[in-house]
């Protein structure tokens, strides 16, 4: 079986950071959430 000597790569966009997140940001963290792609995303605030 045949290996790639280089891990598979994503290129291009990604579709949910296109459109619109609803957006909830604390003292500590900040929510992001993409509804179309039902993506949550959690970051340090």
């Amino acid at each position: 079986m045949p290996t790639s000597p280089h891990p598979r790569e994503y290129r291009g966009d990604s579709s949910w950071e296109k459109e619109s997140p609803l957006k909830v940001t604390t003292d500590k963290i900040r929510l992001c959430y993409y509804p179309t792609a039902a993506k949550l995303q959690i970051s340090a605030g």
